[in-house]
């Protein structure tokens, strides 16, 4: 197998703050989380898994022009954020622009479940007219075994997929080659490397990403940075 460059974000290194009523776990540096190993990866700069209890919500005041990619992994999660508002139940994903010095909001609309999410930061240089959001639904129970693209934008392009142990799947990179893989559900081997639920792998100038999930119901993210 060809060697290329490649990074590796261990789950249990990632920045962490929790109360009783919130949980964030953050792959880069983030918010008030500072760590000289935990820089962007390229454009990337926030990948983040949330827990947020009935009715509660947190903000995030937007360091710079970015786009926002919100996922709900149980739940519900409403995303408000100066275009509007928008509600996702799991299943369904959000992509949204959103301008220096602006807020996002993530809200729990349910009054006894608690939810839980990503949200996925990558710097952007934007129109400032052009800000309208993109919602996506994606079906893995249905489609096993099968990398499902949810967004093709100008600054990411995002796929996901559930896989069973020993199946297999190949990625195939656009222009940039700069990928970023995340395990979200069980385990993986990606291009040899061993990587669970939480752990990430940034890949510089690669062409291809072989990877083979490890046991059932495994669920792996891919984030193409332009």
């Amino acid at each position: 197998m060809k060697q290329v460059q490649a990074k590796i974000f261990l789950s249990e290194e990632r920045g962490h703050f929790e109360s009783d009523w919130f949980r964030t776990c953050n792959t880069f540096n983030f918010g008030a989380y500072t760590n000289q190993y935990k820089a962007p990866f390229e454009t990337l700069y926030g990948f983040n898994e949330d827990t947020l209890a009935a009715v509660k919500q947190t903000s995030v005041e937007v360091p710079q022009n970015a786009v926002v990619v919100v996922i709900p992994l149980a739940g519900k999660i409403a995303c408000i954020t100066s275009t509007g508002e928008v509600l996702l139940r799991a299943g369904e994903a959000c992509l949204v622009s959103v301008y220096k010095g602006t807020t996002v909001t993530f809200q729990n609309p349910l009054v006894k479940e608690t939810v839980s999410y990503l949200h996925i930061w990558v710097a952007a240089k934007h129109d400032q007219h052009n800000n309208a959001q993109q919602l996506a639904g994606f079906y893995l129970r249905q489609q096993p075994g099968i990398l499902c693209k949810i967004f093709d934008h100008k600054s990411v392009v995002l796929s996901i997929g559930l896989f069973n142990g020993r199946s297999e799947g190949v990625y195939t990179s656009g222009s940039s080659g700069n990928v970023f893989a995340f395990v979200l559900r069980g385990a993986f081997e990606v291009q040899n490397r061993l990587l669970h639920a939480g752990d990430g792998l940034a890949f510089w100038k690669v062409q291809e990403v072989e990877f083979e999930a490890l046991c059932n119901h495994a669920i792996i993210v891919l984030a193409e940075i332009s």
